[in-house]
């Protein structure tokens, strides 16, 4: 793959996240540009600040987790 190219299928096997929500959720936050005849992904440095901020306030103080309680596991090659 060529070090400029993303291609959502890739992601969506990496991630196990469906390939629909990916570009849904790009669309949905504005990171998708249809530019000179190709598509492509903004990083948007606003969201990226924002996040950041977000989760620096945050409390993960209340955030314990039983591990045993965890079962999940990522799907099968279809």
């Amino acid at each position: 793959m060529p070090p400029n190219r993303l291609f959502f299928q890739e992601i969506s096997q990496e991630t196990a996240v469906n390939p629909v929500d990916i570009v849904s959720t790009l669309q949905a936050l504005q990171m998708l540009k249809y530019w000179k005849g190709k598509h492509l992904v903004l990083k948007r440095q606003d969201l990226i600040d924002e996040w950041i901020a977000k989760e620096a306030k945050r409390s993960n103080s209340n955030k314990i987790m039983d591990p045993s309680c965890l079962k999940w596991s990522p799907p099968k090659g279809t």
